[in-house]
């Protein structure tokens, strides 16, 4: 039964849904179901679709993560780990995108995990949580050597590639009529190479100085001779 005030008008009660707003002054506050404390309620949904999704692996440092949006939220909190509890955190970013790239990372196993922020940076529970590895990147590389040409005519090269100056340990080798020449794919590290020139016949005209190039990454890189 309602109330009735003195001049016969009726008190209502007016009964307020628990979350009010979006854009309100105050944030929401419930009681919570399992401790029964009043505490401070997002109003965000938790963030699902996380990608790459788990077990992904990758060659590169470099890995974008992204997420779909979820509702009401306006930022997200996300974190990188190399364990599954998220006791060594690598990466701990908060934004308003809906991707963020991680970068230098190291070979191993990572973990990840986004958190949706409202209005009042209130968050909401941490997403499912998935995993990535980083593996080395393809430890070989190549290299596209190439030199002045000889003026004479019919001559050709031998080509020598060596991981010392004196040649004592050559790794590749081979013989062409043109001024260049790509050896198979090789190991990370510094090589010695030079070249040799010989006339149609097969005599030996000149041997080219000694010189170097590194292979520390992949694609094809060229160096010049003399």
């Amino acid at each position: 039964m309602l109330p009735v005030l003195a001049h016969g008008m009726l008190l209502v009660t007016l009964i307020l849904g628990a979350r009010p707003a979006p854009h309100g002054r105050n944030p929401p506050v419930r009681v919570d179901p399992v401790t029964g404390e009043k505490r401070v309620w997002p109003t965000a949904k938790t963030v699902i679709d996380l990608y790459p999704g788990p077990d992904s692996h990758f060659a590169s440092s470099s890995v974008k993560l992204s997420w779909h949006a979820a509702e009401r939220a306006e930022r997200y909190r996300v974190q990188v780990a190399t364990d599954g509890a998220f006791q060594s955190v690598t990466l701990d970013r908060t934004g308003s995108g809906l991707d963020v790239t991680a970068s230098g990372l190291r070979p191993g196993h990572y973990f990840w995990r986004v958190a949706s922020l409202d209005h009042w940076g209130t968050p909401a529970e941490w997403s499912t949580v998935n995993d990535f590895e980083i593996r080395p990147a393809n430890a070989l590389g190549e290299a596209k050597l190439n030199w002045r040409p000889s003026t004479s005519i019919g001559v050709k090269y031998q080509v020598e590639v060596a991981r010392d100056a004196k040649f004592s340990g050559v790794v590749a080798t081979g013989r062409t009529e043109n001024a260049f020449f790509t050896p198979q794919p090789l190991p990370h590290g510094r090589y010695y190479w030079r070249v040799t020139t010989f006339d149609g016949d097969g005599k030996k005209l000149e041997v080219s100085a000694t010189k170097t190039f590194d292979v520390a990454e992949g694609g094809i890189v060229t160096y010049q001779g003399g």
